[in-house]
């Protein structure tokens, strides 16, 4: 993906009536505010190094649950609708990239050690953003987006080597939890 080749969000207007007729689930302001945040869901997948179009399927994704949801319950609509696009991509992401890595271990002398490594690397990523408690992904989203320790810490009012300690030591209690597992299920 290039920079400036993203797809862009297609307009409410520019739809076709038989669209906006087929999903009559889809509210008119959660699709206008899925337009809104599309670039930081771009930027999002891009850093997570999934495919826009599968970027595009996972915020279509979103916009059709949170429709489904009573307008009036939801407090700020745009982070409402990242929060689910966040959960739809990474669990697309998760769902494709399990079905491109099925190789069996012992076909893996057949991949290049580079690859196989890098594969692996992913699979562990992937595991530890999914035990990661709301809090911990937001700041290692914000992390991966650019945002630094300093930063976050003084969005939320904290200081940064206590935000930088906390993030750290939830790290390890996954990776530990991650090793436990893997350790139980070889014996």
């Amino acid at each position: 993906m290039t920079e400036g080749s993203h797809i862009p969000w297609p307009e409410w207007e520019s739809l076709s009536p038989t669209f906006k007729n087929s999903q009559e689930t889809i509210n008119q302001d959660v699709y206008n505010a899925a337009g809104e945040i599309w670039p930081q869901a771009i930027s999002l997948a891009v850093k997570a190094d999934i495919d826009e179009s599968l970027a595009y399927i996972a915020m279509m994704a979103a916009v059709v649950g949170v429709s489904r949801i009573p307008p009036e319950s939801i407090e700020l609509l745009s982070r409402y609708l990242f929060k689910a696009y966040r959960r739809q991509l990474f669990e697309h992401g998760r769902k494709m990239r399990s079905a491109e890595i099925a190789v069996p271990i012992e076909d893996y002398n057949l991949i290049d050690d580079h690859v196989a490594r890098q594969i692996e690397q992913k699979i562990l990523l992937e595991e530890i953003v999914a035990r990661m408690d709301e809090e911990t992904l937001q700041i290692y989203e914000k992390l991966i987006l650019g945002h630094s320790f300093e930063q976050i810490a003084r969005a939320q009012d904290e200081h940064a080597n206590v935000l930088r300690s906390r993030f750290s030591k939830r790290l390890k209690k996954i990776a530990t939890e991650i090793n436990y597992d893997r350790m139980g299920r070889k014996s």
